[in-house]
């Protein structure tokens, strides 16, 4: 609505994007830019018989020996083991998605998982080499925004260089992995990023502001309250109405 209307937000210069509802991680990075590059590997960059080798790469962690202390031993880090491959991304979450990111650099530096793209999908080796540090870029920025403490905030200098950091990183990604599909790399959600550091500054860590924790609830507020319901939507919207 706001590109329709004049919206007063405060005299903030970010306007809709600091004050409306300020672009966080879960939905403009893990959901967004994420969730963009992996649609693009699966739809654009690689065959759907590349797709099942490359899976059988990634299956073969689960058979490695005490796989069962995985999770204890990386907490910290998205998750790496998938019994049923990395290659169907319909219907899951958005950490989830950070994992197979996470398993995909990984698999390509394996010998196995690089002869499937350099072999089978006919990749460069100019185009593998630069799919591989998109995608490390934007897992290392996913891991800095998980910071609890960041700069002091009278320090302009480290807001400016936080600032000149995520543009180069942003701009990284734009040239080593372009989009073919709808508008390329020219979505909002891409200029979002362009706000998270003036975001920090306001709001103090990204953590603050991250919507994980609250949409998680909705499974104890919505979704298991909703199972008992007979679900007759129509009725319901009826008696509203009445």
């Amino acid at each position: 609505m706001a590109s329709f209307f004049d919206i007063d937000y405060g005299g903030l210069p970010g306007g809709v994007f600091t004050a409306a509802c300020p672009p966080e991680a879960l939905h403009s990075l893990e959901n967004g830019l994420i969730n963009h590059c992996l649609k693009e590997l699966f739809k654009h960059v690689i065959t759907n018989q590349t797709q099942r080798k490359f899976d059988v790469v990634v299956q073969e962690w689960v058979l490695y020996s005490r796989q069962h202390y995985m999770k204890a031993y990386s907490a910290e880090f998205p998750r790496l083991l998938f019994q049923d491959g990395v290659s169907s991304i319909t219907d899951i979450s958005a950490g989830t998605k950070v994992g197979i990111l996470f398993a995909i650099v990984i698999a390509a530096l394996t010998r196995n998982g690089r002869e499937v793209l350099l072999n089978d999908a006919k990749l460069t080796d100019n185009s593998y080499f630069n799919m591989i540090e998109a995608f490390e870029l934007l897992l290392c920025y996913w891991a800095w925004l998980k910071k609890e403490e960041f700069w002091d905030i009278n320090d302009m200098d480290a807001l400016q260089c936080a600032k000149s950091s995520i543009f180069k990183t942003i701009n990284c990604l734009k040239y080593l992995f372009p989009r073919s599909a709808g508008n390329q790399w020219k979505i909002p959600k891409l200029h979002e990023q362009m706000h998270i550091a003036h975001n920090i500054k306001l709001f103090g860590s990204h953590l603050n502001i991250h919507t994980g924790p609250q949409e998680h609830n909705h499974i104890a507020n919505s979704r298991k309250p909703s199972q008992p319901t007979q679900k007759r939507k129509r009725h319901f919207d009826w008696q509203l109405g009445n």
